[in-house]
C-alpha cells in the first residue's frame, strides 16, 4: 500500500514521490484485497504467518438464536 503527497491549486496538480505506508504479505495484487468505508479507515486481507500447531480451533456456532428458547 503507496501514499502520494498532492499539491493543487486551481490550475495545477502536483503529486508527490510515492512511499509506502507499510508491508505486506499479498502475494498477487491482481485484486484489490483491501475496502475503504467512509471515515477513511481500511480493511485489507493479507496472508498471516504459517499456523502453529498450537493454534486455537475457532468454533461457529449455526442456529444460535434457537437455542436461546430452551
Amino acid at each position: 500500500m503507496m501514499a502520494v503527497a498532492l499539491k493543487t491549486t486551481e490550475t495545477t496538480f502536483d503529486p508527490g514521490v510515492a512511499v509506502p505506508l507499510f508491508e505486506t504479505n499479498v502475494p498477487d495484487f491482481s485484486f484489490s484485497p483491501y475496502a475503504v468505508i467512509p471515515d477513511g479507515r481500511f480493511l485489507i486481507n493479507t496472508v498471516t504467518e504459517a499456523a502453529t500447531p498450537n493454534a486455537s480451533p475457532i468454533t461457529v456456532v449455526l442456529n444460535w438464536m434457537a437455542g436461546l428458547k430452551n
